[in-house]
């Protein structure tokens, strides 16, 4: 997949280096469509740019259908994603280039070498970002791996030393579920967090110990949980009373 520029970089890259461009006017249709056809050839043998040829249409009200193309600016950066802009007249017959969001003035393939140069920067910054971003991820992913292995080898551990059965959930983002069985048709949950991991398995025994006794003894417990607890009224008593 790769990194992508953002929109809010191709939009500042767009005006800073397309802002000072006078807008190029053309009214007739016939016209426009061979300036189209011109640049699209020019763009397709460029090897900045990449282009499949291809002419799109846009629908104004006032002129009927307008052909406008798509290129891309190529990143010479494997990690990086190319960026892809629009070229076509708009509503008052100005020649635009756009990301489709945002609409700069353009009258010539010359006008986008400076936007070109700052594009191949900005794209090498984005691989940097990208491999930094990857490393990161694999350094989380090793981490968790380490705790994943840690947490179940105490599991394990308590498990023989108690003899309870249980079972394991890891494919959570930020805990793991302990399933552990307390009778023939019954377990308990019990979330253990990657952040604070050794404490919550320091009460794994007490809690198991209290939860086992209570349906040893025929009492079932279950906790649930619902926003609407805020909205009961809960009954309070004081000594006193």
């Amino acid at each position: 997949m790769g990194a992508w520029i953002t929109v809010a970089t191709v939009e500042k890259l767009l005006k800073k280096n397309l802002s000072k461009i006078e807008p190029l006017v053309e009214t007739n249709i016939a016209t426009q469509l061979e300036m189209t056809k011109t640049l699209s050839e020019k763009i397709t043998s460029t090897p900045d740019y990449k282009s499949d040829g291809k002419y799109f249409y846009e629908q104004y009200d006032n002129k009927g259908k307008v052909p406008y193309i798509k290129f891309q600016i190529i990143s010479k950066v494997k990690e990086v994603n190319d960026v892809t802009l629009k070229i076509l007249f708009n509503k008052k017959s100005e020649l635009i280039i756009t990301n489709a969001s945002t609409d700069f003035y353009f009258r010539t393939l010359e006008d986008l070498s400076s936007l070109t140069m700052a594009f191949d920067k900005e794209y090498q910054l984005a691989a940097v970002r990208y491999a930094e971003s990857q490393n990161n991820l694999i350094k989380r992913g090793k981490i968790k791996e380490l705790k994943t292995k840690a947490i179940m080898a105490k599991i394990h551990e308590i498990a023989i030393e108690e003899g309870f059965e249980y079972l394991i959930e890891s494919n959570f983002r930020t805990k793991i579920k302990l399933n552990i069985r307390v009778s023939k048709s019954d377990y308990m949950e019990i979330n253990i967090p990657y952040t604070n991991f050794q404490e919550v398995l320091q009460s794994v025994k007490d809690v198991y110990y209290s939860i086992k006794s209570l349906f040893d003894n025929g009492i079932s417990v279950k906790i649930r949980y619902s926003n609407y607890a805020q909205k009961m009224k809960w009954k309070t008593q004081n000594k006193e009373e």
